[in-house]
């Protein structure tokens, strides 16, 4: 007999923490290093490469090496920068989608050792990745295994045009098989070299990872030379915008290996290949699907907080409200992904002054808004379907966090916030509408999945016990790492209170 799929709500509610056990479930859980990613929560990307001096968002390769002079280069400023924004990692383009490379690579004359800078004998990418580790900082590199527009079109074409016709003629490019070898022998020679020459590496960012052209080979020489590296393609995949905002609700499984491209709106699911009796939907979004195959974190990047215009510096900054850059992190850490803002650095080499200061200035914020001290919190992992927190002093609470133990995998799909008032629990109402989130994502999460990380705003109350209950699961036991309670509003406290924290 054929089973009939089920609509998501039905699935759902048959995992539903009061209905069936779901204690036998298994689902996909994260890698020790996608576990371990999800806690740095903010990260640094440092666009710079002949882009900065040309103008240009995307080079099509035809730059000269002799543009690349950052006289007044100073590493030691870009790391402060990130970490008094509040980053614990940071990724510099060693190869962008122009082609030129950082590093005076082996594998071709497009490289920093033909630039004028330090008189062809410097190595940015050894500069950048020593200079992370003496401020603490976790090195990554960005390379992009498909785009090479230097190697796919110069020096014999003329400048090529971004978009729907350079991914044209590389596509037709490609169906030289010669040209394809030597190609992506190129991608795999370069990259051996960056997991090689510089010690250990953090996280490679391949922007455009799929699971077409070399990607896998790509892939394949990280995880044999740097198996401790974690990867955005293969471990990690962006929402499908550079805005700051993950999708909400959010499961971090999918069933589409290649689901890491911002451009797939849709992911497709055979309705064939359900992994149980619950059945699946026939299609589901990038924001995942609680049975998906394959675990991705999520990182949300973004070029705008600081430096309106693109990724790479195009002169002063056009200026965003530190209300809308609050947001960003509301809108991202907030819904459980990880934020990777951009930091470009000038043509000197340094990230402007505006930017420095307004990157602490963001920082000391959001380290007194959301990391504590706060009203009350749980101290370990409580399993169960209801979590009660309380704390002797009626307050006023206005913010409130949950976190699951992803550990062993994501389950909570819909939940309740309650407070004790008035001798009774009664339930609080979600404040969460964003005003600066982009057209076709949710501008006003609820109460749904939590993932990482879940900051919901609340409509204020004033009580001495909170109660978290899960409403819909897709498997049990729920797990909920932490779960805290502040206030923002008037008459914050300086100091957290003893609380105490009780599963059910």
């Amino acid at each position: 007999m054929t089973r009939k799929l089920l609509p998501l709500l039905a699935l759902l509610a048959l995992a539903s923490c009061t209905g069936q056990s779901k204690k036998d479930v298994e689902l996909t859980t994260p890698s020790a290093l996608q576990l371990e990613f999800m806690d740095n929560e903010i990260g640094a990307f440092f666009h710079f490469t002949t882009n900065t001096y040309t103008g240009a968002e995307h080079g099509d390769g035809s730059a000269s090496v002799s543009v690349f002079n950052p006289t007044k280069i100073d590493l030691d400023q870009w790391m402060q920068t990130a970490k008094d924004m509040g980053a614990k990692y940071a990724i510099l383009t060693a190869r962008h989608e122009d082609g030129f490379c950082l590093w005076p690579t082996k594998t071709t004359d497009y490289n920093i050792s033909n630039s004028p800078w330090k008189d062809g004998k410097g190595d940015l990418v050894k500069d950048f990745v020593e200079a992370c580790r003496r401020h603490g900082l976790k090195p990554g590199l960005y390379f992009s295994p498909y785009f090479n527009a230097h190697a796919a079109f110069h020096p014999t074409d003329d400048k090529v045009t971004w978009g729907k016709k350079w991914d044209s003629l590389v596509r037709v490019r490609l169906q030289d098989s010669t040209f394809l070898r030597e190609f992506c022998q190129l991608d795999m020679d370069q990259i051996t070299e960056l997991m090689t020459n510089y010690g250990p590496i953090y996280q490679v960012w391949m922007d455009h990872w799929s699971d077409n052209m070399n990607c896998d080979s790509v892939t394949a020489i990280i995880r044999k030379l740097q198996p401790e590296c974690i990867m955005t393609g293969p471990d990690i995949r962006t929402p499908g915008n550079e805005k700051s905002t993950a999708l909400y609700p959010s499961w971090n499984a999918v069933f589409t290996k290649d689901s890491t491209n911002s451009s797939r709106a849709v992911e497709l699911v055979p309705a064939t290949d359900g992994p149980n009796e619950y059945g699946l939907l026939e299609t589901a979004k990038v924001s995942g699907h609680p049975y998906g195959k394959f675990w991705r974190n999520v990182e949300t990047p973004t070029a705008d907080i600081f430096n309106h215009g693109g990724w790479f510096w195009h002169g002063p900054q056009i200026p965003m409200s530190m209300e809308e850059r609050i947001e960003a992190f509301y809108r991202s850490v907030g819904l459980g992904a990880t934020i990777l803002i951009n930091l470009p650095p000038d043509q000197d080499g340094l990230i402007p002054a505006e930017t420095v200061a307004d990157a602490k200035a963001w920082g000391d914020t959001i380290r007194k808004m959301f990391y504590g001290p706060y009203i009350a919190e749980t101290t370990e992992t409580q399993q169960g379907n209801e979590v009660e927190l309380s704390w002797e002093t009626p307050c006023r609470i206005d913010h409130v966090m949950l976190m699951e133990n992803l550990a062993n995998g994501q389950k909570v799909a819909k939940y309740t916030l309650e407070a004790f008032v008035d001798g009774q629990w009664q339930p609080v109402t979600p404040a969460n509408q964003f005003k600066y989130c982009p057209e076709g994502f949710n501008n006003n999460p609820g109460f749904e999945t939590i993932g990482h990380k879940k900051i919901d705003r609340i409509v204020p109350v004033v009580t001495n016990r909170m109660r978290f209950r899960c409403t819909e699961a897709v498997a049990e036991p729920v797990e909920i790492a932490k779960f805290a309670v502040w206030n923002l509003g008037q008459d914050a406290p300086a100091t957290t209170t003893e609380a105490t924290a009780q599963a059910k």
